[in-house]
């Protein structure tokens, strides 16, 4: 069996032949010009709806005006703040780690944030890199107790963690906002400056 050619296709037409069909042979009298709606394939994709003709049914989508583009690094600052992405005065926490629903200050709906793990690995990240360099110092400069240095570092790892998960959850929110990510993108105007 003759591998399919791709011989060209116009609007309103599918002209996939076999190569057999391309060069006449001896013998054989193919059409070459079968018309597309004649042919098995061409009405089976017509059918699932792949082959549609340019002058049935084709209207070009209307350009939508692209809403205008949300400062990220503001909205990450003003998140990280504890502040709303788009007013940065209203309040963004409702409680240590709940978001309000709507900005009271502006409006602004903020339900839609999914900051899932995100803030919590940031969090374990950046305190790690704080406390880790001061556990090498401490213990090489000062050689204390291993109890007393493991206390200490746990107390201060806790509190560096407790302070920046809500700040980090923030600028998670704020990204998702400035991004138009998750629901984010109906509003359309940024309030404030």
């Amino acid at each position: 069996m003759d591998a399919p050619v791709k011989m060209g296709l116009c609007p309103g037409s599918c002209s996939f032949k076999r190569a057999s069909d391309a060069v006449p042979s001896q013998g054989r009298e193919k059409t070459r010009d079968m018309a597309p709606q004649d042919s098995l394939s061409h009405s089976i994709f017509r059918q699932v709806g792949y082959l549609t003709p340019m002058s049935e049914n084709f209207q070009p989508e209307p350009a939508q005006a692209e809403p205008p583009e949300r400062p990220a690094r503001q909205a990450m600052f003003r998140g990280l703040r504890l502040k709303c992405p788009n007013c940065g005065s209203g309040p963004l926490m409702r409680s240590y780690l709940k978001v309000r629903d709507h900005c009271p200050v502006c409006g602004e709906e903020l339900y839609h944030h999914r900051a899932d793990d995100g803030p919590a690995y940031l969090t374990i990240l950046i305190t790690g890199h704080i406390i880790a360099p001061l556990i090498f110092f401490v213990f090489f400069t000062f050689r204390p107790d291993p109890l007393v240095m493991a206390v200490g570092f746990t107390i201060g790892f806790v509190a560096i963690a407790l302070f920046m998960l809500p700040r980090l959850k923030g600028m998670f929110v704020g990204l998702q906002w400035a991004k138009r990510m998750h629901g984010f993108g109906r509003s359309n105007d940024i309030a404030g400056g």
